[in-house]
């Protein structure tokens, strides 16, 4: 009987710099998720999410039903926010609850009539509507505060997945309406439809009347002019879409259009005067994805992915505040809840929308306004902050001259030079430099942290990652003229990275902890004698701050400690094999959640690279560099911007060497590699 088909909007890789809007209000708290990938994330800050989670971050009991192409439903960052059917016996091909649909635990899938709701990502299957249902979902209610990827508007609420769409993004009107009559009645409380088709359907109205009757607040998108099929308008009022377009007169559907951060209109975004009710941010958007590493297509290689764009993805997060209201105001009706987000929408600048006046609906989504406006009064804020990372990710590396004069410091994004600058003056530079990196000033964006690497005094610099100075101090007395090794990371539970210095020739023993400002918070004595400290951070104990790991010659042995502020060992391990000269680094390279050290070393010109658990016990030992390997080889780790674990080891250049970055994985093949500057250059080339 059924035979009118929709087509998911269509999703467009745009590029552009952030301007939020600006919103200001007194006492707010901003509840900052610990979350790697939140940096990318920064729509959520245009429509005042961090605010609104000083009031409210979960909506655990608040159940969205997320009809599309599938969800998959044991990602790391969604599994612990998937619903489930208590009341169904899993795996006995029983309808255990009467329902009509045996083994329902986490939704059905009405494309193939299962209770598996994944995407099938099978031969054929088009990626973008494949995983189209997962960067819905994540967008909703990916777990926030975990340490991992990215953060949904509602850190917990239950997304309940249903599959009404195939892997093309295509479906009929017939599996959409039992997916709705599905999600009715098995507990949904919001409904979010990002997907738009020409024909009106008068059964499928009746149903979002039904669903809107029974309390739940449906959310739809309004489309995007963009996508190459022809139903697909401009105007709404000249030929509607559904099912944004359903009821308009008695507004069953929140319609949701896209705006840029500057406030004006989505180039991709349909509008007018009766279907459209609201707008959130629908570019640049970071999400999770389908992710199969067996798949031949490497798209799905990723956890993560962006940046997509479409109103798609403005829906989510219309659905995602709708959680937030629903959680902090239980009681709220369909009606109240619409209400609270759509008379709070900040108001659409007519100056950056000309020709548009009262076509875009009621405004810009902000999540703050709705969730104060639906407190109860007496309602007591969160008034807590989430906590540190549990692991340091980066996006960029950075690279430090070794030696020569006048160093300088390059920020690489891949092998693309994102900015280049000296840190020191160049009228008193040192001869060469070492460089970390960490967000020491708590505002979400990572500093560089200088060094110098030879005879110079002991002034520690910090730079934005365009060169701008922001603070200096010195690390030791004047006295101190011999090179330093420096390393930054959370481990105190305070705002911003700490600035952990040793000297690098033995010249003190010391290891000294310093605030972003330079103040001097914590000094330690690992060893009792050694030959130069090199210092990094672990996440050892997996209680939100990380713990200090060091290494050093000591006689003629090699070793590494891992310890905290105060001085407590944890772990700490002799490398007897270990000779000359060594470096190491930390981070996830294996890929599982625990972080690896990397220890390498040079012996018979031959850089020799150990792996070692948390524990300091052996992983792995491999050989790089066979023939033109020189004594001090840096080493560090970075990792991709969007995919979790599985960092690349990221070597330097001696001095003596050309500038070479080379990137290898953890069984020690080299995944590439690229020049630095100038490549008869033998000034070495520090990583961080």
């Amino acid at each position: 009987m059924y035979h009118r088909f929709y087509k998911i909007i269509v999703l467009c890789a745009l590029f552009f710099i952030f301007a939020p809007f600006a919103h200001v209000f007194a006492e707010v708290i901003s509840v900052i998720p610990n979350d790697p990938l939140y940096k990318e994330q920064g729509y959520l800050s245009i429509i005042s999410a961090p605010q609104a989670w000083g009031y409210i971050t979960d909506a655990k009991d608040v159940v969205i039903a997320v009809i599309d192409s599938g969800v998959a439903i044991d990602h790391e960052d969604l599994k612990n926010n998937i619903w489930t059917n208590e009341d169904e016996d899993p795996y006995n091909k029983v309808d255990d609850d009467g329902n009509g649909f045996a083994d329902d635990v986490h939704g059905w899938d009405f494309i193939d009539n299962d209770n598996d709701p994944h995407p099938r990502i099978g031969q054929g299957a088009d990626f973008e509507g494949a995983t189209h249902g997962t960067i819905v979902a994540g967008i909703i209610a990916a777990q926030g505060g975990n340490g991992l990827g990215v953060t949904g508007v509602a850190h917990r609420a239950e997304i309940m997945p249903i599959r009404a769409l195939d892997s093309d993004g295509k479906g009929n009107t017939s599996n959409v309406a039992r997916a709705m009559i599905y999600a009715i009645e098995n507990g949904a409380d919001i409904i979010n439809l990002s997907f738009v088709g020409s024909d009106f359907d008068p059964v499928l109205e009746k149903i979002i009347k039904v669903a809107h009757e029974a309390g739940i607040v449906v959310i739809a998108a309004v489309g995007n002019e963009s996508d190459p099929s022809a139903h697909v308008v401009k105007d709404l009022n000249e030929k509607p879409l559904y099912p944004v377009c359903y009821e308009t007169n008695a507004n069953f559907v929140i319609g949701v259009g896209s705006l840029e951060p500057d406030g004006a209109k989505s180039k991709f975004s349909n509008y007018g005067t009766k279907c459209i009710d609201i707008n959130a941010p629908g570019s640049r958007i970071v999400s999770t994805q389908v992710f199969d590493e067996t798949n031949v297509d490497t798209r799905y290689d990723a956890l993560y992915s962006g940046y997509w764009s479409g109103t798609s993805f403005s829906t989510p997060l219309v659905a995602g505040a709708a959680a937030l209201v629903k959680a902090i105001n239980p009681l709220f009706s369909e009606n109240q809840i619409m209400s609270a987000i759509l008379d709070n929408a900040d108001q659409i600048s007519e100056a950056a929308n000309p020709g548009f006046e009262g076509k875009l609906g009621r405004g810009m989504l902000n999540v703050l306004r709705a969730v104060r406006a639906a407190a109860p009064i007496g309602y007591t804020k969160t008034n807590s902050i989430a906590a540190p990372p549990l692991y340091r990710r980066v996006t960029f590396l950075a690279t430090a001259q070794a030696s020569g004069g006048f160093p300088t410091v390059g920020i690489f994004s891949g092998k693309t030079l994102m900015s280049s600058f000296m840190p020191y003056p160049e009228e008193k530079a040192p001869s060469g430099i070492r460089v970390s990196q960490g967000d020491v000033d708590g505002d979400l964006e990572d500093d560089i942290v200088a060094a110098p690497a030879g005879n110079f005094p002991s002034e520690v610099r910090i730079l934005s990652q365009r060169g701008v100075l922001k603070h200096a101090f010195m690390a030791f007395s004047e006295q101190f003229q011999k090179g330093l090794n420096v390393h930054s990371a959370d481990v105190l539970p305070a705002k911003g990275s700490e600035i952990i210095v040793a000297s690098a020739s033995g010249e003190s023993q010391e290891v000294r902890i310093f605030d972003g400002t330079g103040r001097l918070i914590y000094t330690l004595k690992p060893f009792q004698s050694s030959s130069g400290i090199a210092v990094s951070s672990i996440n050892f104990d997996d209680k939100g701050t990380r713990e200090i790991e060091v290494g050093a010659f000591v006689g003629s042995v090699y070793q590494i400690k891992i310890l905290n502020e105060s001085g407590t060992i944890f772990k700490e391990r002799a490398f007897a094999q270990v000779k000359g000269a060594a470096r190491f680094a930390v981070g996830n390279i294996v890929g599982e959640s625990s972080e690896e050290t990397v220890l390498t070393y040079v012996q018979n010109s031959r850089a020799k690279t150990l792996i070692l658990d948390k524990d300091l016990d052996y992983i792995s030992e491999w050989t790089a560099f066979n023939s033109y390997a020189l004594p001090d080889l840096p080493v560090s780790v970075v990792y991709s911007r969007l995919q979790r674990g599985r960092g690349k080891i990221v070597f330097g250049s001696a001095v003596g060497a050309r500038p070479r970055i080379s990137l290898f994985d953890a069984q020690g093949k080299e995944r590439g590699f690229f020049w630095v500057g100038n490549r008869d250059s033998a000034d070495g080339l520090n990583v961080g």
